[in-house]
């Protein structure tokens, strides 16, 4: 690939996106209840305490960012079975050059940083 900015730019961004996740941002705060339009879930949310909600919105974010590695898993193989091609401006993105696009995005989720 010769624009390699330009996939560490869109890993990056991906990484950014799975820190910020509305749903499990809406459980920690203190009107949660209010973002749910389900009043099952809304009764539960506000019973939970401070850590309840804490431990809840991790599991939310943790399934967040897993549906962003599992989306990246599954371009990454239809990628490499030659059934879609992955372009980074003009220039086609060799995932076989990289670890993989969601092992990318998981060693930069662990803070792992790009060899220059």
């Amino acid at each position: 690939m010769n624009n390699p900015d330009l996939y560490s730019r869109f890993i990056d961004e991906l990484v950014q996106l799975s820190r910020s996740c509305d749903d499990a941002d809406s459980i920690l705060s203190s009107d949660a209840s209010a973002d749910y339009d389900d009043p099952g879930l809304s009764s539960v949310l506000s019973k939970l305490s401070d850590n309840d909600r804490k431990l809840i919105a991790s599991c939310v974010s943790r399934a967040f960012r897993d549906g962003i590695y599992s989306t990246l898993d599954t371009i990454e193989w239809y990628s490499r079975s030659g059934s879609i091609k992955l372009l980074f401006g003009d220039d086609p993105c060799d995932v076989l050059q990289h670890d993989g696009l969601q092992n990318d995005f998981m060693n930069k989720c662990n803070k792992w940083e790009w060899s220059d």
